[in-house]
């Protein structure tokens, strides 16, 4: 919905945004201490004594004249709700309330325990606790689940809500005994609630495990570049380092492959497109190949139909010819935000979807839609959003360290499970454990530090 206020002769009157800026009218502004609504938000200070109006209308019925019915374009109708106060806005505004209520009303507050159970030769981690994917319907929405906790009388600093009791289990299987996992947080994405749980008087046993053996994964990677004039000199230091990336990939016993989208502006509808197909690094880089000498030209970077295009999603007459059996991941390298159609960034999330594709990206961070778009992206695979500027700050270590973290999502080099792992932000209380026979008995990430 739209708001706007009119003066008694059906003049627009301005308003002001959360941050005083002055409007004309509010579409999807949030209001103080809101976090990505879409609901339309606006201060308003008469400037003189007199009738005002508040109009409502759908978005597109922007030019409708107060005093004629029916004037404007005729849209959706139904139900909204709005609410005004007056005077100066606080975020503590009381309500009184006279009656008894239910003061005394006990409320249970649940907690759920796996107790007891026997778990023999599991596929996985026996017993793996994960929170939910986030929201990913649009954009703008990428809440935890489960959501940030609530600050009542006395603060919550550290965001801790009640987890799962894992207690009294007797578990033989060589994959992984116990996973305890809270929500990974990208920037300018909601803060998850830290699940606070314990792990206490488990017995967690695997026969002889041999040293972890060296295994080779096949990936199948897609770069897609945005090809703007601002991005010539980033470009250049791709070209320049991509043999170390090559290098990098085999140290960590990856078969790696490649192939090149572009987002050159003389493609129809400015559209991404397909320039080179799956191919070894050899041919990838040959002198004359489209990677080292496709043109710096183009102004609209649609990052979301790029990732479809690279996951054969957007145009019929491309194919890449992805090896059987092997890891697709996409990387998208861009110095501006998404400029696609909303419909294109769902579309590029089922895609990742269907083909279990990684998404890692070198963008502008905090920047228009970035966050929400290839943050999300990022999130939804289990890959990594890097920011831009820190590459073109210092180009050699950076790349040496977005290579490293997309080989180890990739999943090559040694695979070594654990007894016990505790990951993404948990806090875990892991006490009176048996654990036998494993060659990494309890492992912690650096998010995690709070578990004792």
């Amino acid at each position: 919905a739209l708001l706007q206020v009119f003066d008694s002769a059906g003049n627009v009157v301005p308003g002001f945004d959360a941050n005083f800026n002055p409007i004309l009218f509010s579409d999807d502004n949030s209001a103080p201490g809101e976090f990505a609504r879409l609901d339309p938000f606006m201060f308003f200070r008469a400037p003189a004594t007199g009738t005002y109006y508040v109009g409502v209308s759908g978005f597109g019925n922007l030019n409708y004249d107060p005093n004629i019915q029916h004037s404007g374009t005729r849209g959706d109708t139904g139900f909204y709700q709005m609410e005004i106060t007056f005077g100066d806005h606080t975020n503590a505004d009381f309500i009184a309330f006279n009656d008894i209520g239910d003061s005394n009303r006990f409320r249970d507050q649940g907690q759920l325990i796996l107790a007891g159970n026997t778990i023999y030769d599991s596929d996985d981690f026996a017993i793996d606790v994960n929170p939910g994917p986030r929201a990913s319907n649009t954009p703008n929405d990428t809440s935890p689940q489960q959501g940030p906790v609530r600050n009542l009388r006395e603060i919550n600093d550290n965001n801790w809500a009640p987890g799962v009791v894992i207690m009294n289990n007797l578990i033989d299987t060589a994959t992984g005994g116990i996973r305890y996992s809270g929500s990974t947080n990208n920037a300018g994405e909601q803060v998850g609630a830290v699940p606070f749980g314990r792990i206490i008087n488990n017995t967690v046993f695997t026969g002889f495990q041999a040293p972890p053996q060296p295994t080779t994964t096949q990936a199948d990677i897609v770069f897609m570049i945005d090809t703007s004039g601002t991005m010539g000199g980033d470009i250049a230091e791709i070209r320049q380092r991509l043999s170390t990336f090559d290098q990098q990939m085999i140290a960590a016993n990856i078969d790696a492959q490649y192939g090149l989208v572009t987002f050159p502006a003389s493609n129809p509808n400015n559209q991404p497109r397909q320039i080179q197909d799956i191919v070894d690094f050899a041919t990838l880089t040959a002198a004359g190949s489209p990677f080292n000498t496709f043109p710096i030209a183009g102004a609209i970077e649609n990052g979301s139909q790029a990732v479809r295009e690279a996951l054969n999603d957007l145009d019929v007459t491309t194919t890449f010819n992805f090896r059987p059996n092997s890891r697709i991941v996409v990387v998208l390298v861009t110095d501006e935000d998404d400029d696609s159609p909303n419909a294109d960034f769902i579309a590029a999330q089922q895609a990742l979807t269907a083909s279990n594709a990684l998404f890692f990206g070198i963008s502008a961070l905090g920047i228009g839609n970035t966050d929400v778009t290839y943050g999300a992206l990022a999130t939804q695979t289990g890959g990594q959003n890097f920011d831009i500027d820190a590459f073109r700050l210092n180009a050699g270590p950076f790349f040496q360290g977005f290579t490293s973290a997309l080989a180890g999502s990739i999943g090559g080099g040694q695979q070594t499970v654990a007894g016990i792992q505790v990951i993404n932000n948990a806090s875990v209380t892991v006490m009176n454990n048996i654990v036998s026979g494993w060659n990494l008995g309890l492992d912690v990430d650096a998010t995690s530090l709070t578990s004792v």
